[in-house]
């Protein structure tokens, strides 16, 4: 009887039930370690105080017909490991019957719409846990039951998109290499991305200052508490491949000039030590100006086609240019 919630009912650590009588909310079970439901407020709230003992975890509900669990269909979309995977993916839950609320829990989501430089559409994964403020708000003020996680994901959309406009209205390009380092999770990458979305949580009511009337909280009973990036995703096959293959033409130009660089680097080095050898060899000269600049002018010519002849009596050198055809020794006789 207590699997089915029949006169007595079994309420899972961390979860809330509903108790019904006819159509009306009759009352809350709710098994939380470290909280409690306040009557006066409406609200989950930290306790200190010692949970009830339950025999077998085993709580009373009531005699049919007259009482009765709350069940409604609800859809949602899971963060887990399938079970042929060792990854976490998504797993969409369509229209399943429950009986209970999580108090918190990880729901993925799923945004489109997001725009890059060059007008290219992606999708981001997120994993936006939510705990339950208000159940009596998240179960009874929007309908049909269930459809609260609608509007929670609405606002968490509404807050990326304009979160990704906002970076391409402050003129910093919003494309393919900030969202690489998102989903790194470089260190702080993020951060202003998960403030913008816990911002739709709406702010308490202070002195003089009413509740946010928009907010989660105030809406459908529920805050964000945290905000995970998962990936991305290009929504048109095309475009991944286009941006694939301007992204590898890229890597090939920055592959050639690196090269270049590395060639140029080399020369530089060859030159510099060709400069110091004869340095070394002018200093080497000392005095003797004549020699010195017979040395420079034997090295300078050394790798080229210019013959030198050389007259005596310390006269300089005199350059003979190269001809095409034969010289005299090729035309001798014997």
């Amino acid at each position: 009887m207590a699997r089915n919630d029949f006169i007595i009912g079994f309420v899972p650590e961390g979860q809330i039930k509903a108790v019904l009588a006819g159509d009306s909310l009759h009352k809350l079970l709710v098994n939380i370690g470290g909280y409690d439901y306040d009557r006066e407020l409406r609200e989950i709230t930290p306790s200190s105080k010692k949970k009830p003992w339950r025999p077998f975890g085993i709580y009373w509900i009531g005699l049919p017909p007259f009482k009765s669990v709350l069940r409604y269909p609800f859809s949602w979309v899971k963060w887990d490991k399938p079970e042929d995977s060792a990854h976490f993916a998504l797993i969409p839950r369509n229209r399943e019957i429950v009986s209970s609320l999580f108090f918190r829990y990880p729901y993925g989501v799923q945004v489109r719409g997001i725009r890059l430089k060059g007008n290219i559409e992606v999708e981001i994964t997120l994993v936006v846990t939510l705990e339950i403020v208000r159940p009596e708000t998240t179960l009874f003020r929007i309908q049909p039951t269930g459809n609260w996680l609608g509007l929670v994901i609405a606002k968490v959309e509404e807050a990326t998109r304009g979160w990704a406009g906002e970076k391409g209205n402050e003129g910093e390009e919003f494309d393919v290499e900030k969202l690489r380092s998102l989903a790194a999770r470089e260190e702080g990458a993020a951060d202003d991305l998960r403030t913008r979305i816990m911002e739709m949580n709406g702010h308490p009511p202070t002195e003089g200052l009413p509740e946010s009337a928009d907010g989660t909280r105030r809406l459908c009973g529920v805050d964000i508490i945290s905000v995970d990036f998962q990936g991305w995703k290009f929504v048109d096959p095309d475009a991944e491949k286009a941006y694939q293959s301007e992204e590898i033409e890229n890597r090939v130009a920055d592959g050639v000039r690196a090269k270049a660089d590395g060639e140029a680097a080399r020369i530089g080095k060859v030159g510099d030590a060709e400069a110091r050898v004869i340095a070394a060899k002018l200093n080497a000269a000392g005095g003797n100006h004549t020699l010195a600049a017979s040395l420079a002018q034997a090295t300078a010519l050394q790798e080229t086609n210019v013959r030198v002849l050389s007259l005596a009596g310390g006269t300089p050198p005199i350059n003979t240019i190269p001809v095409d055809g034969p010289t005299a020794d090729d035309t001798r006789e014997d």
